[in-house]
This record gives C-alpha cells, sequence and structure tokens, in this order.
C-alpha cells in the first residue's frame, strides 16, 4: 500500500525511460509520493531551476547530469558556468542548429547571485534569470530572494537545521521523515514544484 523507503544509490538504469520522453524533460532521480517510487524529471522548456544545498550534497553532480542529458539530445543550446581559481568561467559548447532552447548551468551561483556584485556575469545572470527565453538551471549554498523568486522549480538538499531547511520551502512533514544518515546521504534531497513536495534520491552522474 506504501512505497518502499528510497533506495541510498540510484543509476540510470533505475529511472524509467522512455524512447518517445520529450527532450525538454530530464528524468534524474528516483521520487517517492508516499504511494509509489517513481522517476522524478525537470521539465527545461518553461521555467528556472534553483539547485540548493552544501558542499558535497550532489549538486554539481546533479548539474553535469542535466548537461548530459541535453548535450545528448542536440536540442537545446547549453552554456555551462562554473567557478575556477581565476573567477568564473563559461563554456558555451557547441551551438546546435536543432536547438529549441538556450539552457545556462551555472555552478556555484552564489557570488553571482550576491544582490550587491556588478561583475559581468552577475547582470548577465540577473538578465537571463528574468529572459523567458532561457532557462538558467543555478546551484548555490545560500539561496538568495531573487533565485528563489525566479524559480518555482527547487531540488533543495536539506542540511538537518531546521529553520533553515523550512526556509527552503521544504514542508516540516518531509523533515520530520528524514533520518540522521538521510541528512549527510548524497543526492538525497527534496524536489519542490508545483506547490507539491516529495523525497529524491538524484541519479549519480556516469560522465560524458
Amino acid at each position: 500500500m506504501f512505497s518502499d523507503p528510497l533506495a541510498r544509490h540510484a543509476t540510470q538504469s533505475d529511472l524509467s525511460t522512455t524512447t518517445n520522453r520529450p527532450w525538454n524533460e530530464i528524468p534524474f532521480a528516483l521520487a517517492d509520493d508516499g504511494v509509489l517510487v517513481h522517476t522524478a524529471v525537470l521539465n527545461v522548456s518553461q521555467q528556472n531551476i534553483a539547485i540548493i544545498g552544501a558542499y558535497g550534497s550532489g549538486k554539481t553532480n546533479l548539474l553535469l547530469h542535466c548537461a548530459r542529458w541535453l548535450y545528448d539530445t542536440g536540442r537545446a543550446n547549453i552554456r555551462f558556468t562554473r567557478k575556477s581559481e581565476h573567477g568564473m568561467v563559461t563554456d558555451d559548447g557547441r551551438p546546435s542548429p536543432l536547438h529549441e532552447r538556450t539552457i545556462w548551468i551555472v555552478d556555484d551561483a552564489d557570488e553571482p547571485l550576491n544582490p550587491f556584485s556588478t561583475s559581468p556575469e552577475a547582470n548577465e545572470l540577473r538578465e537571463a534569470l528574468a529572459n523567458p527565453n532561457i532557462t538558467v538551471i543555478a546551484a548555490t549554498e545560500k539561496p538568495t530572494s531573487a533565485l528563489l523568486d525566479r524559480c518555482p522549480t527547487r531540488v533543495a538538499f536539506p542540511c538537518g537545521e531546521r529553520s533553515n531547511d523550512l526556509m527552503l520551502g521544504i514542508p516540516g512533514a518531509i523533515l520530520d521523515g528524514f533520518s540522521a544518515d538521510d541528512y549527510t546521504l548524497h543526492g538525497r534531497g527534496v524536489l519542490i514544484q508545483q506547490a507539491k513536495a516529495c523525497p529524491i534520491q538524484c541519479v549519480e552522474f556516469q560522465g560524458f
């Protein structure tokens, strides 16, 4: 009657993928809705997506998985920005003549999302978040109101500090179901979208 506990690890083979799945729906995790365990997807054709969690929680793993999926479809113009010792570095990839949308993936986005930042990356990111033709997938450790206001879909990796986790939009009932091990498990998070939330176990990135 009720779902089995989420697995501690998930691979691509654990996800239900079909050959006719739309390119813009990225299967990325196992999700537990309390009744069934099913494949969770991120729809990148609509609004921006926030990935929020501490270092080591699985944010970069998730971003790389999304990039790989989109790259393989050949239907999106993919930008990938990451932090380096020389500042933020952006790889614009290879534009596809068939691309239907620009997807800008930003890892370590805390600095450019700082409301007081005047860097070129910060200004460009603010503009992209407001551009309906671009989907931004941004990973941060500490969310800002500017990000949350523009990202109705979120993947949050709770830290165990209840007040902080509640601020991310994670319902208290879901936090009550997390064990001490869940808070330290790589890829264990909560998908929040369309006013609904459920625990997830993100797939392990298998490389390009």
